[in-house]
């Protein structure tokens, strides 16, 4: 099986985590609804997961950015959810 999501569900949640990000320095984007309700999320592998956090949490990043918000604040709430 393998957890994917389309481009928009990964800009939704991108621009959810942002906002989350902006009312919580904790914010993790594997607690979003759309993804913690899901039994296929509950189901995927750790490293299908570590990917979808990585895309969300950039698109999150760029988001964030383009709205000139500080890029030493944003890197340092997404970093820990971005592996390379």
């Amino acid at each position: 099986m393998g957890f994917k999501l389309t481009k928009k569900e990964v800009e939704t949640l991108g621009v959810k985590f942002a906002e989350m990000l902006l009312h919580d320095k904790e914010a993790n984007p594997a607690n979003l609804p759309g993804l913690a309700k899901s039994k296929d999320w509950k189901k995927a592998e750790p490293y299908e997961k570590k990917s979808v956090i990585t895309e969300i949490a950039q698109k999150a990043r760029a988001a964030l950015l383009e709205c000139g918000y500080s890029k030493e604040l944003v890197e340092k709430r997404t970093a820990k959810f971005i592996r390379y």
